[in-house]
């Protein structure tokens, strides 16, 4: 994204202009892949969410277990993430928007010249680098946020989704919910008043895991770093980071 602020100055104000005049698609696929990357990091921040707010601890089972960004409708993503207190989410939907309109301030800078006046040049000129710069900006802000890692593996399929609680104590209280709605999934596990968290635990073969289950916990998850060294960090120079 960083590499294509420079050319939409050039497109407008440079010779530039007369090749994207003639080939009016070029400033059109320029936003498409700029949206196209943008989703591709918005998937990534939805599916992570629930898991780095489990990997703080003390979570809520609304802001984690039952949380669904994925499938949240687009646009009402910014007031659910703002209302659950993810302002990242939330700042990332935004940008999903921003990079919508991006394509229509780009695609007007290769009108025809009788189309478009010099005032409507330099607004979708000025539209334009301000969306690619909150853009940027909010990009850099997700690395900043996630440059460590917080778990020991992705959750992009079903099995590691399975080996995340396949030990988990939790799974008790799922047992008769089989033919629940997702309301009352929330609604029963919200009753009980129990909170979760991503870390080392006492399974139900009475081995340690690592693994998502409910709180209290044996110690947090510390990526590298074994159980021993994770549950007494101290002895051996070990911190945590979140």
């Amino acid at each position: 994204m960083a590499i294509s602020l420079p050319f939409i100055p050039a497109i407008a104000y440079t010779p530039l202009k007369t090749v994207a005049r003639s080939t009016p698609w070029l400033p059109i696929l320029l936003a498409t892949t700029i949206k196209q990357l943008w989703s591709t990091l918005e998937f990534g921040l939805k599916m992570l969410q629930p898991f780095h707010t489990l990997a703080h601890g003390r979570a809520r089972p609304d802001q984690t277990l039952t949380l669904d960004y994925q499938g949240t409708p687009y646009g009402v993503l910014v007031l659910q993430a703002l209302l659950n207190k993810h302002y990242l989410v939330a700042l990332v939907g935004t940008g999903s928007i921003l990079a919508d309109i991006l394509t229509v301030t780009l695609s007007s800078l290769s009108l025809n010249a009788r189309s478009e006046t010099p005032r409507s040049v330099l607004s979708s000129l000025i539209l334009s680098i301000a969306i690619v710069a909150v853009l940027i900006v909010s990009a850099l802000l997700v690395f900043v946020r996630y440059r460590r890692p917080f778990m020991p593996r992705q959750p992009n399929t079903i099995a590691s989704i399975l080996a995340f609680v396949h030990q988990s104590r939790m799974l008790d209280d799922f047992v008769g919910t089989e033919r629940f709605s997702n309301a009352e999934m929330a609604e029963m596990l919200v009753s009980r008043n129990k909170r979760y968290g991503l870390g080392w635990f006492k399974g139900r073969d009475e081995r340690p895991h690592c693994a998502i289950d409910e709180e209290p916990m044996l110690s947090r998850y510390v990526h590298g770093v074994s159980y021993l060294r994770a549950r007494a960090p101290w002895e051996e120079d070990v911190g945590f980071y979140f």
